[in-house]
């Protein structure tokens, strides 16, 4: 150790390793002939192959398997904790007990591009390319190139360049066949099934898939319905929304989510989105709350000045596969009593924080065509709707033949 580098004894050096000042290495393995740029930190039991090298800044954490002649970018993270946290439960500082390492490994000649974030528990496969500033998240192929946020696969390397160059892998606008190629097999048997049984309408094939997709987004219940447009309606009356209420949205969204606020009787209130996420901004949510408000200690209210409607709900879209700013926005729902239900119809999967959508309010929907779902995180959501979740509660409750179950202020203008 000295002014400009900290190599603990304990890190082995191979032989002709090059290393730059500003690093700081203890308890790891280093390769033959690997060269190590500035300020990169290597950490207890990480180990470096042969022939490699690992650009400035890089960051390579315990339980990380690097293999010989491999290329690291400049600015690299390795993670090895899925969910990590600074305390406990009982809200003790975390030690090293407290955890354990999920680990990473890197083939033999395969590269990262400056930037990239890499996930635990996944290998990037032997001679495999990662683009600059990924996101990767799951195994990459052995000679497949992917790149993103997160990382999708591209194209595998091909050996002969001057072929590759001359026919371009062309990318349509839309594939919708692609997908289901892949997954015709498992889709077909399912297909089957419902065939052999009848069981088009509700039964246990929809039981199940409800039961699955439930435990899939975190929430308690699912229940399947006919469209995502019902599936967001159905959540707002559960949720309280009475004629006239207003119900705070983004523009920047398809017509479903407006239309089902107008159906369950709420009024629009547009709030802007973020440029950089298209998601609900919560700055913006702030300041027409703040600016266009007025909050009623006694009754609990926030009651538009102008209109002097009540204002009950905000329907944050997550959208391109990415969810909105969900923490800022649950601060302003929780302070001024507002009900939360997220349009989900584009963020199957996706988290925030190691938290998925629809698992931060009372219920959300979520559309993956062409049979659509609610979702709750409680078994019994507060009327007008009176909506228990139960894939036959809802159905037979919003039946046609049913509506006059309905109290007259929960109905909907549009209905």
């Amino acid at each position: 150790m000295n002014d400009f580098v900290s190599i603990a004894p304990s890190v082995r050096l191979g032989k002709d390793v090059r290393l730059s000042k500003f690093i700081n290495l203890y308890g790891c393995e280093i390769g033959d002939e690997t060269k190590i740029g500035a300020f990169v930190e290597i950490q207890k039991n990480a180990t470096v192959g042969k022939r490699c090298k690992i650009s400035s800044h890089t960051f390579v954490c315990e339980g990380v398997e690097i293999e010989d002649n491999v290329f690291i970018g400049h600015s690299v993270t390795f993670i090895n904790d899925s969910y990590p946290r600074s305390t406990t439960p009982s809200g003790e500082l975390q030690s090293e007990a407290d955890w354990k390492v999920e680990k990473t490994l890197v083939r033999k000649g395969a590269s990262i591009g400056s930037g990239s974030t890499i996930l635990s528990n996944l290998t990037i496969g032997e001679n495999a390319i990662v683009g600059a500033g990924s996101v990767v998240t799951r195994d990459v192929p052995a000679n497949a190139i992917v790149a993103g946020n997160p990382a999708k696969f591209l194209r595998f390397i091909t050996e002969d360049k001057s072929k590759a160059m001359a026919n371009p892998m062309k990318v349509p606008f839309l594939d919708l066949v692609t997908p289901h190629e892949e997954l015709e097999d498992d889709l077909l048997a399912v297909v089957k099934k419902a065939f052999s049984n009848a069981g088009f309408i509700g039964g246990p094939m929809v039981e199940e898939f409800e039961r699955e997709f439930a435990r899939f987004c975190d929430a308690n219940f699912c229940v399947g319905v006919n469209s995502g447009t019902d599936a967001l309606r159905f959540a707002l009356m559960a949720g309280g929304v009475e004629n006239g209420d207003i119900v705070i949205t983004v523009p920047h969204t398809f017509i479903a989510t407006t239309e089902a606020i107008s159906q369950a009787g709420g009024h629009l209130a547009f709030v802007d989105i973020n440029e950089q996420t298209y998601t609900l901004d919560p700055e913006k949510l702030r300041e027409y709350i703040e600016k266009n408000c007025d909050f009623d200690t006694k009754t609990g209210m926030l009651i538009e000045s102008s209109s002097k409607r009540k204002v009950a709900a905000i329907v944050p879209v997550h959208l391109y596969g990415q969810m909105a700013d969900m923490d800022p926005i649950m601060e302003l729902a929780t302070k001024y009593n507002l009900f939360v239900i997220e349009d989900a119809c584009q963020a199957h999967g996706a988290e925030y924080f190691s938290k998925k959508a629809n698992a931060w309010k009372k219920a959300g929907s979520t559309r993956p065509r062409p049979g659509e779902e609610v979702l709750s995180r409680h078994r019994r959501l507060q009327w007008p709707a009176r909506l228990h979740p139960s894939r036959m509660a809802v159905r037979e409750a919003w039946s046609p033949r049913k509506m006059e179950r309905i109290p007259p202020r929960a109905r909907s203008p549009l209905s």
